[in-house]
């Protein structure tokens, strides 16, 4: 009986995943290229080894990356993203203050396609689902891309 409660409150606190709702790639790739610093790493109980690398294409959707590393279709990766001042950004949404201000944010992805590059690097462009983000961190992500949108905008318009 006790098993039976604690299923149900575990299926309940779980995150409501939309049926039907099919990721499109189109809504990572329609965003400008953006290099930002990141590092990778399988998700796993396990310590997994961390691949530095940099995304070309960001969105709270998912994001596309350049890596060295063999990831299967499905696999969940835990990527930690170096977003330009992020505690600035972050700590306009924020009651608390840290003592050592937290560089970067992380991202649960799941990997949806692999393109293996040509030449001699022999990367793999990886795009990857997002699967789980902190909301305060999409929040920040969010503003982050506007402005960088609007500022690509503009660079634009002087050209």
């Amino acid at each position: 009986m006790i098993e039976n409660q604690l299923r149900r409150k575990v299926s309940n606190d779980l995150p409501k995943v939309e049926i039907g709702k099919v990721f499109d790639e189109r809504t990572v790739k329609a965003t400008a290229e953006r290099r930002i610093p990141l590092e990778i790493s399988a998700y796993s109980l396990d310590q997994q080894e961390t691949v530095k690398s940099h995304s070309t294409h960001l969105t709270m959707h998912g994001i596309e990356f350049a890596s060295s590393s063999d990831y299967a279709r499905g696999t969940l990766l835990r990527i930690n993203v170096f977003l330009p001042d992020f505690w600035q950004r972050k700590r306009k949404l924020v009651n608390y203050h840290r003592v050592e201000p937290p560089e970067h944010f992380r991202i649960l992805a799941k990997v949806v396609r692999i393109d293996v590059q040509c030449g001699k690097s022999r990367k793999k462009l990886v795009l990857a689902q997002t699967v789980n983000m902190d909301e305060i961190d999409k929040k920040v992500l969010s503003s982050w891309l506007q402005e960088s949108d609007r500022d690509v905008a503009i660079a634009r318009r002087r050209i």
